[in-house]
């Protein structure tokens, strides 16, 4: 070897080095979508190996990222007046894909397009047309709980003294608009614009005492609505808006309907003697009953006595209605619950009176006997409910792990198991934290009460934010839930109080792994795609949330899913939907023979033989 080429190898080698001593940069440019047109002033955030790194992008939209460790980044991006995005992003609202970036690889070229936000516009007034100033308008993503399907705001302004509004900046997709007047002195919260439907999601709040303003010759409605566009006190009338990106939605004028509450009342059946003590629903006090006029006489046509109230007898706890609807929740009071009466302790009768239009829940707890309804409150009163008390009962409750290591053995001390109500309800659910012998007795569980949660591994279907797991119950998951010996983990159950039954639970701690990739119509893979799986069988959907997982796929159109408990599965890749839309229980229905089926063994990683072709939207 000529002394001239050592001399050239050492040279590589030692450029090679520095490169790698400098570590590797990220360059780009951050571009309005759809063109070439660059932004400046956007933020970018760099997100892996453990740190958050940001900068602020150039006049020309260039920006820069150097010394960095090789690693999987996530690339993110926002601007005031265009919805945020991330790098591999090909739709509002879809999923971004990683940056995979090697040892000293200078990376560039890599374009952050920007979407335009929307907006929308219109006119508050009363029955009347006139005006009506400084009401609460509020934007809302549609979402759900379960079976429970809820509006979540994401944005709120005042009208102005001409009755007109705007809300703006929001993100391309489907929208709901609503009108509420709140009470003197409410505290307004003014949720993120983002476009996320997440309650704990980053707000701002301000206090406005003032009350709507209206102008002469109009008239303030007597109640605070809401009232949803087009002007209607049902949310299953609400019509939806579709915001395009960039586009502006005008002639969103809603009028406050002269309206009237209603009342609820009927028979709470099955009291305890009169001399017992009152215990408040589930272990928690419920607020004072409103005092109630003494007038025994009631008119013949006046079942609900809305013109009379009739005199109470020995009242014994209280029957309280708990909005099923999100919106209703904050428009009656901050903790949600503003209607509640007592119960005639002889009779059992009650009367809750000016009930807002909504789905509740009407529940009561007396002595450990539980008694709830669902009701619709919608255009007259709702007479003669039948609330039936029955007795709660102790469930004793067993926690094992089949096989694991000593840190996964010692992680079952803190795992709280909840039995859920079915259909599932907002009150609070029978529950209790395990000790670190996994034997322990949850307290109150009623006939009604027949899921199993095991939180955080197997969540309510309630709980949008579950607690983050532990790393060492990372590969956990519930293997089975027998009561008296059947399994109930995919059915449920009814517990009558029997005293030979006990919930045995046995967590396993080799959860599956299933992996594949998509395509597009050409054949060539699919980046930046929802991948959704749920269980096969449609009769346990709404009892194993912790089969209900999401992915995206990577740059070549592949996706990983781990930590999978075992069993039957339906692969769906979704193009174009918004995040989340796949909540909606009968999501799926049109697009079941869409899906392919995967059965997850324990402990394997099963790949799908076949690309998935994504459905669009």
């Amino acid at each position: 070897m000529t002394r001239l080429l050592r001399i050239g190898i050492v040279l590589v080698v030692l450029s090679q080095a520095a490169i790698s001593q400098q570590g590797a940069s990220i360059q780009g440019i951050v571009v309005r979508a759809g063109t070439n047109e660059p932004l400046g002033k956007a933020t970018i955030e760099l997100q892996g190996g453990g740190t958050i790194e940001s900068t602020m992008a150039e006049p020309d939209g260039r920006f820069f990222f150097f010394n960095l460790a090789p690693g999987v980044y996530e690339l993110k991006a926002r601007r005031d007046g265009f919805g945020p995005a991330e790098y591999g992003q090909r739709w509002s609202g879809g999923p971004g894909v990683p940056i995979t970036v090697k040892a000293g690889q200078q990376m560039s070229g890599v374009q952050l397009p920007l979407t335009p936000t929307a907006s929308m516009s219109g006119r508050v007034s009363d029955s009347n047309g006139q005006p009506l100033a400084n009401v609460q308008v509020q934007a809302l993503k549609s979402s759900f709980l379960g079976e429970l399907r809820v509006l979540v705001p994401v944005q709120q302004v005042r009208t102005t003294e001409t009755g007109a509004f705007r809300l703006y900046g929001l993100p391309a997709g489907r929208y709901y608009v609503n009108v509420a007047i709140p009470p003197a002195g409410a505290t307004q919260i003014l949720l993120n614009s983002s476009g996320r439907m997440d309650p704990a999601a980053p707000y701002s709040s301000s206090s406005q005492p003032r009350s709507a303003l209206a102008q002469s010759g109009a008239s303030t409605p007597a109640d605070n609505g809401p009232i949803y566009f087009p002007s209607t006190a049902n949310i299953q009338d609400a019509a939806p808006i579709d915001l395009q990106p960039g586009g502006e939605y005008r002639g969103l004028n809603i009028r406050m309907m002269p309206g009237r509450n209603y009342s609820v009342c009927g028979v709470v059946r099955n009291l305890p003697p009169a001399a017992q003590t009152p215990s408040g629903a589930r272990g928690i006090s419920p607020p004072p009953p409103p005092a109630q006029a003494a007038n025994p006489a009631r008119p013949a046509n006046d079942p609900c006595g809305t013109g009379s109230t009739g005199r109470m007898q020995s009242p014994v706890g209280s029957v309280m209605l708990l909005p099923l609807d999100v919106e209703l929740r904050a428009a009656l009071s901050a903790p949600g619950n503003r209607y509640n009466a007592p119960i005639d302790g002889v009779t059992g009768q009650f009367v809750i009176r000016n009930v807002l239009p909504g789905r509740y829940e009407l529940s009561t707890n007396i002595n450990n006997m539980v008694g709830s309804y669902t009701l619709d409150v919608r255009d007259r009163d709702v007479e003669n409910v039948p609330l039936a008390l029955q007795s709660g009962s102790p469930l004793p409750t067993r926690i094992t792990v089949d096989g694991g290591t000593p840190e996964v053995q010692n992680a079952v001390q803190g795992l709280n198991v909840v039995i859920g109500s079915d259909p599932p309800y907002q009150g609070r659910s029978p529950s209790q934290t395990s000790p670190a012998d996994g034997k322990f007795v949850i307290e109150n569980v009623s006939p009604r009460d027949r899921r199993v949660y095991v939180v955080p591994i197997l969540n309510s279907i309630l709980v949008p934010d579950p607690p983050t797991r532990p790393n060492a119950l990372k590969n956990v998951y519930v293997k089975s839930a027998k009561l008296g010996g059947i399994e109930i983990l995919n059915t449920g159950f009814i517990f009558g109080g029997e005293r030979d039954k006990t919930l045995e639970i046995v967590l396993g701690v080799n959860a599956g792994t299933l992996t594949g990739r998509v395509e597009d119509d050409r054949n060539q893979p699919a980046p930046g795609v929802f991948v959704r799986l749920i269980p096969d069988a449609r009769s346990v959907r709404l009892f194993r949330t912790d089969m209900h997982r999401t992915a995206s796929t990577d740059a070549e159109g592949r996706f990983e899913i781990t930590g999978l408990p075992p069993g039957g599965y339906k692969v769906f890749a979704l193009e174009g939907f918004e995040k989340d839309s796949w909540l909606d229980p009968e999501f799926f229905k049109p697009y079941e023979d869409r899906g392919v089926s995967a059965e997850i063994g324990e402990g394997q990683t099963q790949s799908l033989q076949a690309p998935l072709n994504a459905i669009r939207r």
